[in-house]
């Protein structure tokens, strides 16, 4: 993990970057694992940030009104999501919502389940997709707004 972190922190990568890797690949691991862990730690610090300070219960209610999923809310960055919503998840035992506002003023909404628990019912309701503990949808703020009361 925390090599993998250190390797992400270096795009765009290129061929003499990687050459450089592979010639000293003892010295680059050792040292990639210990940038890799003071990452891997920030960003586990801004996930709990994120949801310390945006979480919200959540209803995800139909389109006519009936109550349909209980969860967690919160608004989070895009490279935040999944981490974040997986957090949510656990917090409410059934799933995690993250929504951020895309540049056309749409809200774009990101689930995340954990076990049996199927997000992708809930994304499809509002005409998105994905998996059973991965998906997402877009709608917009009035709706948002109905489900955090």
């Amino acid at each position: 993990k925390q090599v993998n972190k250190s390797v992400w922190s270096h795009a765009p990568w290129s061929f003499e970057q990687w050459d450089e890797w592979v010639v000293g690949a003892i010295e680059h691991v050792y040292q990639m694992k210990q940038e890799g862990a003071a990452i891997q730690r920030a960003h586990e610090q801004n996930v709990a940030a994120v949801v310390k300070g945006n979480m919200r219960r959540c209803k995800v209610l139909s389109r006519d009104g009936a109550l349909v999923f209980e969860g967690r809310i919160a608004n989070c960055p895009a490279h935040l999501t999944s981490d974040v919503g997986h957090e949510l998840a656990n917090q409410s035992g059934t799933f995690g919502l993250c929504w951020s506002m895309t540049k056309d003023g749409a809200v774009a909404c990101s689930l995340r389940s954990n076990g049996e628990y199927d997000v992708s019912a809930i994304a499809k309701l509002y005409g998105g997709g994905g998996h059973k503990n991965a998906a997402g949808f877009e709608t917009d703020m009035a709706t948002l707004l109905r489900w955090m009361r």
